[in-house]
């Protein structure tokens, strides 16, 4: 991330965690912009302040992974939520993937995994409602599907292998595809 805002140009372009990459160096720029780092670039790093900004920067890029882990746990309560429509059972559903060990270790360590899964959530909630709506918004909502899971594919390529499964959820609920 700190190689990406110092605008270089990375030698290896179709990295597998490009939106992971990409969000991290956003919130370090946004950091900077309000004055809780110093350094959100690799050039303004030098021998003098290179341990105490790294230490910064992993605590920042902890609080990030939790809020990265909040805001899978919310898609997730809401992709629950499209297919069951009960509060209750969602929530429940919610804090279980919440709990799992995988989880919890996405906040220690940010990987790429949480990010792809988040925009796949995104996705199925995207299509879930185009196959409820009616006929003024379908376009916006199948164009947010496969741009959700364009993103996902772009982060994590092992989403590719899920697809077919992510579609037989929707054979098996009552909106069947025409």
């Amino acid at each position: 991330a700190l190689l990406f805002n110092n605008g270089k140009s990375i030698e290896y372009i179709q990295h597998p965690g490009f939106f992971s990459i990409l969000l991290l160096s956003l919130s370090f720029k946004l950091l900077s912009l309000l004055n809780f780092i110093a350094v959100d670039k690799l050039s303004l790093l030098n021998n003098d302040n290179f341990e105490q900004s790294f230490q910064i920067l992993i605590f920042y890029t902890r609080i990030y992974s939790t809020v990265c882990v909040a805001a899978f746990c919310t898609a997730s309560y809401a992709l629950f939520y499209k297919f069951s429509k009960l509060k209750v059972y969602s929530c429940i559903l919610s804090l279980l993937l919440f709990s799992t060990f995988g989880t919890i270790f996405h906040i220690a360590q940010l990987r790429t995994e949480l990010i792809a899964m988040g925009f796949v959530i995104l996705s199925l909630i995207s299509l879930k409602t185009f196959l409820e709506k009616d006929k003024t918004y379908k376009l916006f909502y199948i164009s947010c599907f496969f741009l959700f899971s364009f993103c996902a594919l772009l982060n994590k390529m092992q989403v590719f292998f899920f697809i077919p499964f992510f579609f037989l959820i929707f054979y098996l609920c009552e909106n069947k595809i025409e």
